[in-house]
């Protein structure tokens, strides 16, 4: 008897968590959390940007490659928040919105909130 008691109050337990797991709301998680990187060239040089988010703050690395062999490195930081459709991100009291679209592992930039003017792709690392 008294293990058809313990069976019975284990099965209990079980379904109380199941029940309390499935119930819970799902957290949506950050699409932009991880690392960005771009690569683009012209008649000078090979410039690439590096840009990785956490929770509210990104971390952004330019390097400028010139065609002579000379390098320039640039690093900064800002904080920034995001709707569905924007991201507002905020450095040195300054502020800029702009839309974008994440389609699987591109995040693609518009600069502005003009989704006409030539976007900024980036691809998740």
């Amino acid at each position: 008897m008294k293990n058809k008691n313990l069976f019975s109050i284990i099965v209990i337990s079980l379904i109380t968590i199941m029940i309390s797991f499935s119930s819970c709301s799902k957290d949506e998680s950050n699409p932009f959390i991880g690392t960005w990187e771009r690569t683009s060239s012209d008649d000078y040089g090979t410039y690439i940007t590096i840009v990785s988010f956490t929770e509210n703050t990104i971390s952004m690395k330019s390097i400028e490659k010139s065609i002579g062999g000379d390098e320039q490195v640039e690093t900064s930081t800002a904080s920034y928040t995001y709707t569905d459709d924007e991201i507002t991100v905020k450095s040195n009291g300054e502020e800029q919105t702009n839309k974008y679209k994440i389609k699987g592992d591109k995040l693609i930039i518009y600069y502005g909130k003009d989704e006409n003017k030539s976007p900024v792709t980036f691809t998740k690392k």
